[in-house]
């Protein structure tokens, strides 16, 4: 079960993350957020660390040498294990 809160946008265009938000994300003062408009809502996610973003891109990098791995000749695929 989810908490609801409403929360006042502050004259400076400011809202006040609740305690209970902030402490199931693990976020504190200082700490990065995403924020994106998506079906009519404001959705907030705890960003990633810069190491998240690298592994998660060399992550992808693997999943595109795969495919493309996949899709080589026999002596494609020989030619490039070599050069590993």
């Amino acid at each position: 079960m989810s908490e609801t809160v409403t929360l006042k946008i502050s004259s400076v265009n400011q809202i006040t993350l609740p305690s209970f938000a902030r402490k199931a994300l693990g976020i504190g003062a200082g700490d990065e957020m995403d924020v994106r408009v998506e079906g009519g809502k404001i959705v907030l996610e705890k960003a990633l660390t810069r190491e998240e973003k690298v592994k998660q891109a060399f992550a992808k990098l693997d999943e595109i040498r795969e495919r493309q791995f996949r899709r080589m000749t026999p002596e494609q695929r020989a030619f490039a294990e070599m050069a590993r």
